[in-house]
Order: C-alpha cells, then sequence, then structure tokens
C-alpha cells in the first residue's frame, strides 16, 4: 500500500485508492485525512467522493491551478490546489535563451515556484 501514516491518519495518492482499498471503502474504517493527486482532475474527483460520502473532513489537493478544482475552492468544497506557473516558467524560459544568445551565465536548473491557493487567495486565479 503506498501510504504515509500522519497524526493517526493516513494520506494516500489518488490512484491507490481504488486499487488499496476498493474505491469508496476508503473512506470507511481507515482515518484518511488527506489524498495527494498528480494534477487537479484526479483531486477534484477524488475530493467530490469524499464530498459525497460525507468525508468533507479529507483534504484533496492536486497540480495545475485549474478552473474546476479554483471554483471548487471558492464554494468551500475543496481546501486548495497548487497552481503550476505556466507563465513564470515561459518568463524563466525566456530569460535563460536572453541569457545564451548573449552569452551569459545562466541557472541551468531554474526554479519557478508553485503558488499554494486556497480561499484567502482564489480570486487572484480564478477568471
Amino acid at each position: 500500500m503506498d501510504s504515509t501514516q500522519k497524526t493517526g491518519g493516513y494520506i494516500l495518492s489518488c490512484e491507490n485508492i481504488s486499487k488499496s482499498f476498493g474505491g469508496t471503502q476508503a473512506l470507511k474504517g481507515v482515518e484518511l485525512v488527506a489524498i495527494i493527486c498528480d494534477n487537479d482532475g484526479m483531486s477534484a474527483a477524488a475530493q467530490k467522493m469524499c464530498n459525497d460520502n460525507g468525508r468533507n473532513d479529507v483534504i484533496c489537493i492536486g497540480v495545475d491551478g485549474v478552473e474546476v478544482p479554483l471554483q471548487m475552492v471558492k464554494d468551500g468544497a475543496m481546501k486548495a490546489t497548487i497552481l503550476q506557473d505556466g507563465v513564470g516558467q515561459i518568463n524563466g524560459a525566456i530569460e535563460i535563451v536572453e541569457a545564451i544568445v548573449k552569452g551569459e551565465e545562466f541557472d541551468p536548473n531554474p526554479v519557478i515556484p508553485f503558488v499554494l491557493v486556497t480561499e484567502e487567495n482564489v480570486d487572484d486565479y480564478l477568471e
């Protein structure tokens, strides 16, 4: 089972819920606290499954910062999403290309920070 015990509960990867616990069975008899997903589509589906089964306490989170999960955060149906900053990635790539063209040094491994989007800042990212 791909899980990590934390504060008396489990954090599971989304793809292993069905495999490990048989779908919604994961929500019964296990002290599930969070589901970590590869993307927002998976986290939105996992959060809906949890909410529909009376487990609004389970935190489901994914990466992308796309419209449906952002709206779920705004509506209070989801705690957070992680914005993958495409604009920041493009700007970082342009800076590297400009440095190469000018013959300047550059960081070959730039880090473009992800952004945690919660109810406090969701309006900044929801179009």
